[in-house]
């Protein structure tokens, strides 16, 4: 009788007779015995016979002649005892077939061998093949998970569990393709469709054979992952908004991951700089099927240069990609505003003595802004511009910003005139200005 060395599955004997020996199915009959294995399994075959001269062939190829091997490029390795059994030290798909130990006056014991080949088991997840025992998916959305039963033979059938409960069609689909490496294999595929809301769960796949009864399982454990909506909040206004602040003041920054799961870590960044001193809480949101949280980052800060980089970054955490939002913040700082007569500059507010008939060169000039402003020369009274004396605009950048400078020509007649120079700063929250008072008396000597 055929004996698999140890580890093979259960024996069904035809004649009422039941050996459990594991790992192996025999089915015999008077003179034959069928004996299924498992690929690289030890298996060994007995003749009860007391003559020499036995004969054991595979198929119609001569293993043992005259009590000695006789089988030359036999795959595996092949030993033949005394007893007259042939035993395999660990058996093929090329040792398959079937096996005749012939006595004297024609007594026949033969043996059916069946390989059986396991499948090697994998999952993938949206067509990534899964190589840990957790995997990390995004709630809410549709997944495609793919049992793979790779190089089997016979073709397995599989079967999906979600959650430890069968999960069947529509939401799975199977097929069977032959090896592409062998005909004697087979590759079976299961694909499942799942749209988790759950924070976590499990995926079991399981495969079959309807010879052996032996069942190979890979499980996965999946937690579920909801990505943050990242938003940046400057002294009140959006990132969206272009940002200007004095330069004196100072800075608020909020920087919120909403409605993320796990909390998200926030940082918030300056020129690309984490911003010392900032502050984060979190809020959780629970509802009957999972929980969110709010992450809020809050710092403050003072501008030491023209323009900045404002940075709220979300780092991406089992599973989401990192996520951020960047603003530019530009600083102004208010001019100085001056304005002289005939090249001479007159403190704002005084009164400013012309003889009548004089023509007065009037300058106005915004020094040191950190935006360029518009200068405006508002003239009250009774005066005469004259033309053709053409005005002039002059603009330039010097360390310290943006001067600027206008000049006009006028004759203030009797009376008193106002000459006001106003500096506009189109993000300057209030306007500058410098103004001086010129009375006109007769003539001087």
């Amino acid at each position: 009788m055929a004996k698999p060395y140890a580890d093979l599955v259960w024996i069904i004997v035809t004649y009422h007779l039941s050996v459990g020996i594991k790992n192996a199915k025999f089915v015999e009959s008077l003179n034959s015995t069928h004996l299924i294995v498992s690929v690289l399994t030890p298996v060994v075959f007995d003749c009860e016979c007391d003559w020499d001269n036995v004969i054991w062939i595979h198929g119609s190829k001569s293993l043992v002649h005259d009590g000695r091997l006789s089988a030359t490029n036999f795959p595996g390795t092949i030993t033949y005892f005394e007893n007259k059994s042939i035993s395999f030290s660990a058996v093929t798909i090329q040792n398959e077939g079937t096996y005749q130990c012939i006595c004297e006056f024609g007594q026949v014991e033969e043996y059916r061998l069946t390989v059986e080949v396991p499948p090697e088991l994998y999952i993938s997840i949206d067509y990534q093949n899964i190589t840990n025992s957790t995997y990390y998916l995004e709630a809410n959305k549709n997944h495609t998970v793919t049992c793979h039963a790779y190089g089997a033979k016979p073709a397995v059938n599989l079967t999906w569990k979600k959650n430890d409960e069968e999960i069947t069609a529509p939401w799975v689909a199977f097929n069977v393709t032959v090896n592409p490496c062998t005909r004697y294999l087979y590759d079976s595929v299961a694909t499942l469709w799942i749209h988790p809301e759950e924070e976590q769960g499990n995926l079991t796949c399981t495969s079959s054979s309807r010879f052996v009864s032996e069942e190979f399982e890979s499980r996965v454990i999946f937690l579920t992952y909801v990505s943050p909506t990242v938003s940046l909040r400057v002294n009140g206004h959006n990132a969206s908004e272009v940002v200007y602040v004095n330069i004196h003041e100072e800075v608020a920054v909020v920087c919120t991951a909403k409605r993320a799961r796990p909390a998200a870590n926030v940082t918030l960044l300056i020129n690309d700089d984490i911003l010392e001193d900032s502050k984060a809480t979190d809020t959780e949101y629970t509802s009957e099927s999972s929980q969110v949280f709010d992450t809020s980052v809050y710092g403050k800060f003072r501008l030491d240069r023209a323009v900045v980089q404002v940075t709220c970054n979300s780092q991406g955490r089992y599973g989401y990609n990192d996520s951020s939002v960047t603003t530019t913040v530009y600083t102004y700082a208010y001019p100085e505003v001056t304005l002289s007569i005939d090249g001479t500059y007159i403190a704002n507010g005084t009164t400013y003595i012309n003889k009548e008939d004089n023509r007065l060169i009037i300058s106005c000039r915004a020094h040191g802004a950190r935006t360029p402003v518009i200068l405006k020369l508002d003239v009250t009274g009774d005066y005469l511009v004259f033309y053709n004396v053409s005005e002039t605009l002059k603009q330039r950048k010097n360390n310290s910003g943006f001067d600027t400078e206008e000049a006009i020509s006028l004759k203030p007649r009797k009376g008193k005139t106002t000459i006001k120079c106003i500096s506009f700063c189109q993000h300057c929250r209030e306007e500058q200005s410098h103004y001086v008072e010129v009375e006109t008396v007769g003539k001087l000597s």
